[in-house]
């Protein structure tokens, strides 16, 4: 009766190791299956991270070249407005001179007429 008893308890420790045996295999698998489960979840997210910040790199050199081309616009603007500026001051300068060209030779001619008229009176 002890020996059947003890037989008994040992069959009964073999199954409870077998069954903490199987409870630590499925507790490891589902650590397992969590731990790969969230190194997958980290690698999408890094990979998502990666094509966001290359967007951004992208947008950013975008967003330099279109500041540069509008500061280089800019310049190139200033610098025609100048030479137009230049350009209207050489020409009402121009254009000054020959009022008065013009006014002298009207003058003269005024004179030249008023001379002939009295010429022509004297005769």
């Amino acid at each position: 009766a002890l020996r059947e008893e003890l037989v008994d308890k040992k069959l009964e420790i073999k199954d409870f190791k077998h069954q903490l045996q199987d409870l630590e295999t499925k507790y490891l698998n589902q650590a397992t299956d969590l731990k790969e489960a969230a190194v997958s979840d980290m690698r999408a997210k890094l990979a998502n991270m990666r094509v966001r910040m290359r967007e951004l790199e992208v947008t950013s050199e975008l967003d330099k070249s279109l500041k540069e081309k509008a500061l280089d616009d800019s310049n190139n603007a200033a610098q025609t407005c100048a030479m137009l500026r230049e350009e209207i001051c050489d020409l009402k300068a121009q254009l000054g001179k020959e009022r008065q060209l013009y006014e002298k030779q009207s003058i003269k001619r005024s004179i030249d007429s008023d001379e002939i008229a009295s010429l022509k009176h004297k005769d």
